[in-house]
């Protein structure tokens, strides 16, 4: 433990983080309100003007527009929220996790990469075993690294202890690692986070548990397994894989016994490879729309 190092004082100051996703969960919310209408939602979204024009610029593209949208309440009635929850968790969060930060053995751009991979790959298992929320699997995939973003901003300096703890080759996991060095991981700083800008509790429960699915609460756990094995999935495609990823947690068992086969697995590639070229640009970092 780091004199000074707390869980309460990563979490204050991680929440200062720039482009703090507070928009996102007061959308999913809404979103998933039967009573609540598109006007409302229309208001929430003016609040962040990358998000809003993100929203109209879609709902006007060849994909979409049959007559010119003027309103974000008609772009919500031509999208759909599967739509909404992509291009506003993509915006909202994206531009977070595009800031520049050290730690993890990031590049510029790595932890968006990554995060964005691990989200597809969880839409499209979603998909798959017909979940009948993928846009929420999709959202879990985006924050499920948050809290590692939030120690990278708020103790980043010390991750070198971390580093002579593994060239010691210590047969532990980065998290573990982490709990060793600090006494709290960054699954925790993560809870803690989504805790405090208020997101629904299954995506708090993501966070805390993904690399350990068979702790979740049952209510959330075939949601947390999706996230575990499309983390897996990400990590093999490499894609803004960090140092951490060489130290990952993969339940094996708890995969298999859910039908995650490496067939399974395997099969999806080709459909996750053409999701994220649709995502890359020329450099081969991540264009999301309003990030």
């Amino acid at each position: 433990m780091i004199e000074g190092i707390t869980l309460q004082y990563v979490c204050e100051k991680a929440a200062q983080l720039p482009c703090a996703p507070n928009l996102l969960p007061q959308v999913l919310i809404a979103l998933d309100d039967p009573f609540c209408d598109a006007q409302k939602i229309a208001e929430m979204i003016m609040r962040d003007q990358g998000a809003a024009s993100s929203v109209l610029r879609l709902a006007n593209s060849a994909m979409f527009s049959r007559a010119k949208c003027e309103s974000l309440t008609e772009a919500f009635l031509r999208l759909g929220n599967d739509q909404i929850f992509r291009l506003i968790s993509g915006g909202v969060v994206g531009r977070s996790l595009s800031n520049p930060v050290e730690g993890y053995g990031w590049e510029n751009g790595d932890l968006c990469a990554h995060s964005f991979t691990v989200a597809i790959c969880a839409d499209i298992i979603a998909k798959l075993r017909n979940f009948p929320k993928p846009e929420i699997a999709y959202t879990a995939g985006i924050l499920h690294d948050i809290g590692k973003l939030g120690m990278a901003h708020s103790c980043g300096e010390h991750f070198d202890l971390i580093r002579n703890r593994q060239e010691e080759s210590v047969p532990m996991s980065w998290r573990m690692l982490e709990r060793e060095i600090f006494d709290f991981d960054h699954t925790e700083v993560g809870s803690c986070l989504l805790r405090k800008w208020k997101f629904p509790p299954s995506l708090a429960a993501v966070v805390s548990y993904y690399p350990k699915p068979k702790n979740a609460p049952e209510a959330h756990r075939e949601l947390v397994l999706m996230i575990h094995a499309a983390k897996n999935l990400a990590i093999n495609l490499g894609y803004g894989v960090g140092e951490d990823g060489f130290r990952n947690e993969l339940d094996e068992e708890m995969l298999l016994q859910a039908g995650y086969t490496p067939e399974v697995m395997e099969a999806m590639i080709p459909k996750i490879v053409h999701e994220m070229e649709k995502i890359t640009g020329p450099d081969g970092k991540i264009t999301i729309a309003g990030a």
